[in-house]
């Protein structure tokens, strides 16, 4: 068990460095069939390194799956949203699992209240850099805003209150994950840059792993 684990580690990292290769050097073939293979390899890592299997842990790296293949077409508005769908469901199921392992936050509430209020200012200052230029998406926008942050505010409060390599992880993998959606907002509504690409699917790649390593020790 322990040899395919580290075997599906190793074919990840594989797969992500390959991506984030062709993602530097303009190789679209080459990122449209290793962004493919991302999460079907994590999915089998979490089922072969976990205890413990939830179902809205399979569902969430099953919907991140499915938010990267419509992103392979991001200019079709469909394509773009239904991918943010996907990822809002999956990070919603992310939360839902991660929830179940917060601890006692009657000891921890001014951290609990310093947190939310920060990851607050957080989204609100995102959206400002945006809000000018997601003309008919606000709404959209704002949701997917608003369930991210909840999501590593979450993760947070389960680091606050478990303490264990879990939590870190888990919160790890949320900061990542708002890291590389705001970039690819920026990419997608304000203006493209050459190594816009490299940096979400860095970010991305990290978040997933982070997430779903450390769903595997709760």
């Amino acid at each position: 068990m322990e040899y395919t684990e580290h075997f599906l580690l190793a074919a990840y990292a594989v797969a992500a460095g390959l991506h984030l290769l062709f993602c530097a050097t303009g190789n679209n073939m080459g990122k449209t069939i290793t962004k493919v293979l991302l999460m079907p390899i994590l999915l089998c890592y979490y089922l072969f390194a976990t205890w413990s299997i939830y179902p809205l842990a399979v569902a969430a790296i099953l919907l991140g799956w499915s938010g990267d293949i419509l992103l392979l077409w991001p200019k079709k508005q469909i394509c773009f949203l239904g991918g943010l769908g996907c990822f809002l469901l999956g990070h919603i199921c992310y939360s839902a699992v991660m929830g179940c392992w917060i601890g006692n936050l009657l000891a921890i509430l001014p951290a609990v209240l310093i947190s939310g209020l920060i990851l607050a200012g957080v989204g609100y200052a995102a959206y400002r850099t945006l809000a000018g230029s997601v003309a008919g998406m606000r709404a959209a926008v704002i949701a997917y805003l608003v369930v991210i942050l909840m999501m590593t505010w979450i993760a947070f409060l389960a680091l606050l209150t478990d303490q264990d390599c879990s939590g870190k992880l888990l919160f790890a993998g949320g900061v990542c994950f708002v890291i590389s959606d705001y970039i690819l907002a920026r990419e997608t509504f304000l203006r493209q840059h050459r190594w816009g690409d490299f940096a979400v699917m860095s970010t991305y790649i990290a978040a997933q792993f982070f997430l779903v390593c450390g769903l595997t020790l709760i």
